[in-house]
């Protein structure tokens, strides 16, 4: 296993980096959240090291974004849906916020907090939902959590990869 602090990094060559996801991207017809292993991110950036992983079968997601957004049209697979939301300042208000997912059936598969300017106060919630958000089930779910919410900004749709099938 390599250690990180040994490779070789140097200064990135971020115009040949939009270069090559430009190229990458205009290739693509669809996308899935595993798109980036292997032979894909070697057409983007050059890998330094291989199994640099802690704790094996461990996998690491890049999430790209920009304009136009991407989404697939919904059909008989599975999605995964990425938000970001950030509360308002209630008792009890990420409870309020998720029981809608819970109301309807929809798994969230990630919740992650982060503190807005380093308050203690207001937080932003990164979070993964299986779903589409074309589903009724999950366009019922997200609207209820909009009502809880200050800020709510959908981040992506994808075809979740058969790697979530292990």
């Amino acid at each position: 296993m390599a250690e990180i602090s040994k490779l070789n990094i140097s200064e990135l060559d971020f115009d040949t980096i939009k270069a090559n996801l430009k190229d990458y991207f205009n290739s693509q017809t669809e996308f899935t959240d595993h798109n980036f292993g292997g032979s894909a991110i070697s057409v983007l950036l050059d890998i330094l090291a291989y199994n640099i992983e802690d704790e094996k079968g461990n996998v690491t997601r890049f999430m790209l974004m920009g304009r136009p957004i991407i989404q697939p049209e919904l059909k008989k697979e599975k999605y995964i849906t990425s938000f970001l939301f950030k509360l308002k300042s209630k008792p009890a208000a990420l409870y309020s916020a998720l029981s809608g997912l819970a109301v309807n059936g929809v798994n969230l598969t990630k919740l992650q907090s982060y503190p807005e300017k380093n308050s203690f106060t207001s937080y932003f919630f990164l979070c993964d939902l299986d779903g589409h958000i074309d589903e009724p089930k999950v366009k019922r779910s997200l609207e209820d959590l909009n009502h809880h919410t200050e800020e709510f900004a959908i981040l992506g749709i994808y075809k979740a990869s058969e790697f979530r099938n292990k």
